[in-house]
């Protein structure tokens, strides 16, 4: 018998922090996922010889894309 199964009482319950009915997770990830997802976007058409302008455009774009299918999403 093990050190752990000694010490395993099955009327025990360890508390833990419930992390699962939170906001700040989710938020965290999306906006992380958001501003990952579109400083791709505008380095791939910056670094592709896009002008000023179709980056500018293409970082609005990609932002009205991921907030509406966020929101699409909910």
């Amino acid at each position: 018998m093990t050190t752990s199964e000694k010490n395993y009482h099955p009327d025990t319950h360890p508390e833990h922090r419930d992390v699962s009915g939170g906001w700040l997770r989710p938020a965290v990830f999306g906006a992380m996922d958001g501003l990952v997802t579109n400083v791709s976007l505008i380095s791939g058409v910056g670094g592709g010889g896009g002008s000023q302008h179709a980056i500018v455009l293409t970082g609005l774009a990609g932002l009205a894309a991921g907030a509406f299918s966020m929101a699409a999403g909910e």
